[in-house]
């Protein structure tokens, strides 16, 4: 079985990668989450939904990559913000807003704050959202179980895994290549196949 940090490139059956990310979630390092190791812009790769069923409680779906001409990215900036953005063709939809570690160690709340729309360089909208900067004022005393939040299991040099809010899993993979990181490894991700 490959790591999480090889499956961009060895590309798995996904209910073979959700079997490993459900091991590494069990097996996660229980330090708290270093936010500086996140820091960099990361392509989602692959998710897996969860569904809650009537007395079975919460089963999770197969899991499936993303296709390739649909980049979904995370950046993470050093001033502790976080920017959502879809690609699709030369359409772009931007979200960005403040990031926190939570009390517990591997947990990362947020809040969007700002959108802005383009198409190739030209700005079609860009204007505040969900409370704008009153909110982002806010978003540190907001209780947890107000926000938005991923579980970190895993934080590596090519890949991160976590659990959303709503029990779903996501594998991301790093685009670009961090300081002191092996030449060999990838740094965009290949179409499936």
């Amino acid at each position: 079985m490959v790591s999480l940090e090889e499956v961009a490139i060895a590309r798995p059956d996904p209910s073979e990668l959700l079997s490993l990310m459900q091991q590494t979630e069990k097996q996660r390092d229980r330090r708290p989450l270093a936010y500086e190791r996140l820091i960099g812009t990361w392509r989602l790769l692959w998710v897996a939904n969860a569904r809650k069923q009537r007395g079975r409680g919460v089963q999770m779906g197969a899991g499936r990559y993303l296709p390739a001409w649909l980049g979904i990215t995370l950046t993470y900036t050093p001033a502790q913000r976080v920017e959502n953005r879809v690609q699709l063709g030369p359409v772009a939809l931007t979200l960005t807003g403040p990031v926190r570690c939570a009390a517990n160690p591997s947990i990362l709340a947020f809040d969007f704050t700002a959108v802005q729309v383009q198409w190739g360089n030209r700005t079609l909208y860009q204007g505040t959202m969900r409370g704008g900067a009153a909110a982002e004022a806010q978003f540190p005393e907001k209780p947890l179980r107000e926000q938005a939040f991923f579980v970190y299991f895993y934080v590596g040099l090519q890949a991160i895994a976590a659990r959303g809010r709503g029990g779903g899993l996501a594998l991301w993979h790093r685009l670009g290549t961090p300081s002191g990181a092996p030449a060999s490894i990838p740094t965009s991700i290949p179409d499936p196949p």
